[in-house]
Protein backbone atom coordinates (compact mmCIF):
# COMPACT_ATOMS: atom_id res chain seq x y z
CA UNK A 1 0.00 0.00 0.00
CA UNK A 2 1.36 3.41 -0.90
CA UNK A 3 0.09 6.95 -1.18
CA UNK A 4 -0.73 7.86 -4.78
CA UNK A 5 -2.14 11.41 -4.80
CA UNK A 6 -3.43 12.72 -8.13
CA UNK A 7 -4.14 16.46 -8.42
CA UNK A 8 -7.33 17.10 -6.37
CA UNK A 9 -7.57 13.46 -5.24
CA UNK A 10 -4.83 13.84 -2.64
CA UNK A 11 -6.24 10.99 -0.54
CA UNK A 12 -5.70 8.25 -3.17
CA UNK A 13 -3.81 5.11 -2.19
CA UNK A 14 -2.58 2.24 -4.31
CA UNK A 15 -3.65 -1.03 -2.69
CA UNK A 16 -1.73 -4.27 -3.02
CA UNK A 17 -4.03 -6.80 -4.78
CA UNK A 18 -2.19 -9.65 -3.01
CA UNK A 19 -3.83 -8.71 0.31
CA UNK A 20 -7.45 -8.75 1.40
CA UNK A 21 -9.09 -6.21 3.69
CA UNK A 22 -9.80 -7.56 7.14
CA UNK A 23 -12.35 -6.01 9.47
CA UNK A 24 -10.66 -5.17 12.78
CA UNK A 25 -13.56 -3.76 14.74
CA UNK A 26 -16.45 -1.34 14.86
CA UNK A 27 -16.22 2.34 15.72
CA UNK A 28 -18.63 3.56 18.36
CA UNK A 29 -21.34 5.62 16.67
CA UNK A 30 -20.84 8.49 19.15
CA UNK A 31 -17.20 8.80 18.00
CA UNK A 32 -18.26 9.80 14.48
CA UNK A 33 -19.12 13.33 15.66
CA UNK A 34 -15.40 13.87 16.35
CA UNK A 35 -14.50 13.09 12.74
CA UNK A 36 -16.89 15.58 11.09
CA UNK A 37 -15.23 18.29 8.99
CA UNK A 38 -15.70 21.95 9.97
CA UNK A 39 -18.79 23.30 8.18
CA UNK A 40 -17.87 24.92 4.86
CA UNK A 41 -19.11 24.70 1.26
CA UNK A 42 -18.47 21.42 -0.53
CA UNK A 43 -15.60 22.74 -2.63
CA UNK A 44 -16.93 25.06 -5.33
CA UNK A 45 -20.69 25.59 -5.68
CA UNK A 46 -22.74 27.15 -8.46
CA UNK A 47 -22.49 24.42 -11.11
CA UNK A 48 -25.51 22.17 -11.64
CA UNK A 49 -26.60 19.53 -14.14
CA UNK A 50 -30.15 18.94 -15.39
CA UNK A 51 -30.95 16.52 -12.53
CA UNK A 52 -28.52 17.79 -9.91
CA UNK A 53 -27.89 20.88 -7.84
CA UNK A 54 -24.39 22.12 -6.98
CA UNK A 55 -23.33 18.67 -8.20
CA UNK A 56 -20.10 19.28 -10.08
CA UNK A 57 -16.93 21.33 -10.30
CA UNK A 58 -15.36 22.20 -13.66
CA UNK A 59 -12.19 20.13 -14.07
CA UNK A 60 -10.08 23.27 -14.58
CA UNK A 61 -11.16 24.50 -11.12
CA UNK A 62 -10.98 21.06 -9.47
CA UNK A 63 -7.31 20.70 -10.34
CA UNK A 64 -6.61 23.57 -7.90
CA UNK A 65 -8.37 21.85 -4.97
CA UNK A 66 -6.45 20.27 -2.09
CA UNK A 67 -8.72 17.30 -1.38
CA UNK A 68 -11.53 15.15 -2.74
CA UNK A 69 -13.24 13.76 0.37
CA UNK A 70 -15.40 15.35 3.06
CA UNK A 71 -17.08 13.75 6.07
CA UNK A 72 -20.09 15.85 7.09
CA UNK A 73 -23.13 15.71 9.32
CA UNK A 74 -26.52 16.80 7.98
CA UNK A 75 -29.92 17.15 9.64
CA UNK A 76 -31.79 15.34 6.87
CA UNK A 77 -31.29 13.70 3.49
CA UNK A 78 -34.14 13.18 1.07
CA UNK A 79 -33.47 10.27 -1.24
CA UNK A 80 -35.10 10.14 -4.64
CA UNK A 81 -35.33 6.81 -6.46
CA UNK A 82 -36.09 7.28 -10.15
CA UNK A 83 -34.99 6.70 -13.75
CA UNK A 84 -33.50 10.08 -14.73
CA UNK A 85 -33.12 9.14 -18.41
CA UNK A 86 -36.54 7.50 -18.85
CA UNK A 87 -37.77 10.27 -21.18
CA UNK A 88 -34.81 9.47 -23.43
CA UNK A 89 -35.29 5.68 -23.47
CA UNK A 90 -32.92 4.86 -20.58
CA UNK A 91 -34.84 3.05 -17.84
CA UNK A 92 -31.87 2.63 -15.46
CA UNK A 93 -32.95 3.63 -11.97
CA UNK A 94 -30.67 5.62 -9.70
CA UNK A 95 -30.64 7.03 -6.18
CA UNK A 96 -30.06 10.72 -5.60
CA UNK A 97 -29.69 12.46 -2.25
CA UNK A 98 -30.81 16.02 -1.60
CA UNK A 99 -29.69 17.89 1.50
CA UNK A 100 -28.77 21.33 2.81
CA UNK A 101 -25.28 21.97 4.08
CA UNK A 102 -23.35 25.17 4.83
CA UNK A 103 -26.21 27.28 3.47
CA UNK A 104 -26.43 25.52 0.10
CA UNK A 105 -28.71 22.84 -1.35
CA UNK A 106 -27.12 19.79 -2.96
CA UNK A 107 -28.64 17.04 -5.13
CA UNK A 108 -25.95 14.38 -5.62
CA UNK A 109 -25.90 10.81 -6.90
CA UNK A 110 -25.52 8.11 -4.24
CA UNK A 111 -22.71 5.65 -4.98
CA UNK A 112 -22.69 3.86 -1.60
CA UNK A 113 -23.35 0.26 -2.77
CA UNK A 114 -25.22 -0.78 0.39
CA UNK A 115 -27.49 2.25 0.30
CA UNK A 116 -28.04 1.93 -3.46
CA UNK A 117 -29.10 -1.70 -3.05
CA UNK A 118 -31.39 -0.84 -0.14
CA UNK A 119 -33.18 2.01 -1.91
CA UNK A 120 -33.32 0.52 -5.42
CA UNK A 121 -35.30 -2.34 -3.84
CA UNK A 122 -38.00 0.25 -3.06
CA UNK A 123 -40.52 1.70 -5.49
CA UNK A 124 -39.70 4.92 -7.31
CA UNK A 125 -40.36 7.82 -5.00
CA UNK A 126 -38.89 10.04 -2.33
CA UNK A 127 -37.73 8.85 1.08
CA UNK A 128 -36.53 10.92 4.03
CA UNK A 129 -33.65 9.95 6.26
CA UNK A 130 -33.16 11.97 9.39
CA UNK A 131 -29.85 13.15 10.79
CA UNK A 132 -26.94 11.25 9.29
CA UNK A 133 -23.30 11.39 8.28
CA UNK A 134 -22.26 11.61 4.64
CA UNK A 135 -18.95 11.00 2.95
CA UNK A 136 -18.90 13.30 -0.07
CA UNK A 137 -16.39 12.52 -2.79
CA UNK A 138 -15.18 14.17 -5.96
CA UNK A 139 -15.20 11.53 -8.70
CA UNK A 140 -12.94 10.97 -11.67
CA UNK A 141 -12.98 13.60 -14.43
CA UNK A 142 -15.75 13.11 -17.01
CA UNK A 143 -16.27 15.40 -19.99
CA UNK A 144 -14.50 18.32 -18.32
CA UNK A 145 -16.35 17.96 -15.03
CA UNK A 146 -15.70 16.42 -11.63
CA UNK A 147 -18.92 15.25 -10.00
CA UNK A 148 -19.70 15.47 -6.29
CA UNK A 149 -21.00 12.10 -5.08
CA UNK A 150 -22.47 10.71 -1.89
CA UNK A 151 -19.96 7.89 -1.38
CA UNK A 152 -21.35 6.76 2.00
CA UNK A 153 -24.38 7.33 4.18
CA UNK A 154 -24.21 6.49 7.88
CA UNK A 155 -27.61 6.84 9.47
CA UNK A 156 -27.65 8.32 12.97
CA UNK A 157 -28.68 5.92 15.67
Amino acid sequence: MEALPDTYQAENWLLDPEYYWEKKGVMEHATLRNLVEPTSPLWIDGHSTYNGENDYVPLSEAEMLQDSLRFVSVNEVNLKVFAPGKAFGNSKRRVQGQFRYAGATYSLWVTDPNQERKWLAQANGEYAIGECYLTISLGEPYEGRVYKLIAAIIEDK
